[in-house]
């Protein structure tokens, strides 16, 4: 669906989808060949490189293991699995 709105030259910048399409392979998608940016909700299981040395070493979090006050944003990087 994303591609299709892309050639119809719909201008958008966002996709903002629920856990069911939070996989790594569809971020990557939206990232590197569409251009766009995503907005995504994780479920507490998935695991999260902190850094990108942690992901050059295969060092990853679980996401409910990351310390941090309640209803706090976070913003993460593009450090995929």
């Amino acid at each position: 669906m994303l591609t299709v709105c892309c050639k119809n030259k719909l201008k958008w910048r966002y996709a903002l989808a629920d856990s069911w399409f939070s996989s790594a392979e569809n971020m990557q998608y939206i990232h590197s060949i569409l251009e766009k940016y995503f907005i995504f909700a994780l479920k507490s299981n998935r695991l999260v490189a902190l850094t990108k040395e942690d992901k050059a070493k295969g060092r990853f979090t679980r996401i409910d293991s990351i310390v941090r006050p309640l209803q706090t944003k976070m913003e993460v990087q593009g450090y995929f699995i």
